[in-house]
């Protein structure tokens, strides 16, 4: 319990005095003269996936969005989806969620940290995704209730865990083992280029993403996974790829071998975010910089560019210096020095926010505020899922969640099914004391 509590009071400590906290993963972006605090230091409380959310509270984990798998932590067949945020139960003690992202249409699963350094999975497991042999091996498609990842080796729980992601039916880990930070994964392997830089097609024990045959890589800052690809941003500020490289979205001309590889040119980066079949990439300088596909301008270049395994600089007014970003399925979302949101690319469900649908923009505009009114303000976390996106605005002495793009399956916690062309109210609470 002690650890939950630190972490926390660390994370609404950030949030309260939006004063730039410190932490154990890196410096934030340099400029700017805002007030915001730096939001790496408490991304993983809250997880957009392809349909549905997570959210980490001072009492617990709460979510909603498509359950068609059970993704909720719920029996799919009683429950197949929540347009509503509720809380999960049993899992008090998690400090960060990571929620399953691609299009796999049958695929849906989650991961949370916990206060321990273990980590619980849950939803369906057909490749190994969540850790354990429980619903394993691959065309099993049944719900599997929360339980604990399995240690390299498959037996007791994996332990020294510091941060998770989760890709269409892969998982990340970076763990700590000898003071070193590395990253396991498991899951899908053959079917995204081997994302996971193993020989096996998949598997559920957790193993060490390759540099080179049996030398894991070290010393990753953070991982972030796209549909089928998967970026490592390493401690010196370089950024290593793995996985499907169909529109340049690994940021390397020619993948030689299923082992992680260096984007070349890329250097000084902050924090990476995967999107389907793009990568973004934030510069100590404030600078976004993206690869990829661009079919719908998400590389924040003219759509005349289809794709490009050289990162291209995304264009934001001068002065404007950003702190965060987050990659949606075709679209992304950054946040600025000044707490305000930007947004980029697809619009097909409204995700960028501008009260309409159907435009895409390879500019990045500012999200508008609740009722489509001003703009949206105050932001202190943005997280994009497939298709919409989310944003957490520090209100006096609260915190509130805000959401809008498709909502097909409750995915935005309003309570219907409807999509919101700009930011919609979904909850609010107060920090820890």
């Amino acid at each position: 319990m002690g650890k939950r509590v630190t972490f926390l009071a660390f994370v609404v400590g950030c949030l309260a005095v939006l004063s730039g906290c410190a932490g154990p993963t890196g410096s934030p972006p340099e400029g700017g003269n805002g007030t915001h605090g730096d939001p790496m230091r408490f991304q993983g409380i809250l997880a957009a996936g392809t349909d549905f959310v997570l959210l980490v509270k001072p009492d617990g984990v709460y979510g909603w969005g498509d359950n068609r798998f059970g993704q909720l932590a719920e029996d799919p067949d009683t429950l197949p989806f929540r347009s509503t945020p509720a809380k999960i139960p049993g899992l008090d003690e998690a400090i960060a969620v990571a929620a399953q992202f691609g299009i796999g249409e049958n695929q849906r699963h989650a991961l949370a940290l916990m206060g321990d350094g273990r980590l619980q999975s849950w939803g369906v497991n057909p490749y190994g995704q969540l850790g354990r042999p429980q619903g394993y091996p691959t065309g099993t498609r049944t719900f599997e209730p929360p339980d604990y990842v399995v240690a390299e080796g498959g037996s007791e729980h994996l332990a020294n865990a510091v941060a998770i992601e989760a890709g269409r039916d892969f998982s990340l880990v970076i763990h700590v083992r000898d003071n070193e930070r590395r990253v396991l994964g498991f899951g899908d392997n053959v079917n995204h280029s081997h994302v996971l830089t193993q020989n096996d097609d998949w598997y559920y024990d957790p193993r060490p993403l390759l540099r080179a045959e049996g030398q894991p890589l070290v010393g990753v800052q953070s991982v972030d996974a796209g549909d089928g690809h998967a970026l490592l941003l390493l401690e010196d500020g370089t950024v290593w790829t793995t996985g499907s490289n169909s529109h340049g979205q690994r940021g390397i001309a020619n993948v030689s071998d299923r082992y992680a590889q260096q984007v070349p040119g890329l250097a000084d980066v902050v924090q990476v975010a995967g999107g389907r079949e793009h990568s973004v990439a934030l510069r100590r300088d404030g600078s976004v910089w993206a690869f990829g596909s661009n079919a719908e301008g998400q590389l924040g270049q003219d759509l005349s560019l289809t794709s490009t395994s050289t990162p291209q600089r995304v264009p934001f007014p001068s002065g404007v210096q950003i702190r965060f970003i987050t990659a949606g399925g075709t679209h992304n979302l950054a946040l600025d020095q000044n707490g305000r949101v930007w947004a980029w690319g697809s619009n097909d469900h409204g995700q960028l926010g501008q009260g309409n649908s159907g435009n895409s923009s390879p500019t990045p505009v500012q999200v508008k505020g609740e009722g489509c009114t001003g703009t949206l303000s105050g932001a202190v976390l943005v997280k994009a899922g497939y298709d919409f996106s989310l944003a957490v605005v520090q209100e006096g002495g609260n915190l509130v969640l805000y959401a809008w793009g498709l909502n097909d399956r409750g995915q935005l916690g309003i309570g219907d099914t409807v999509d919101a062309l700009c930011p919609r109210r979904i909850l609010a609470w107060a920090p820890s004391p």
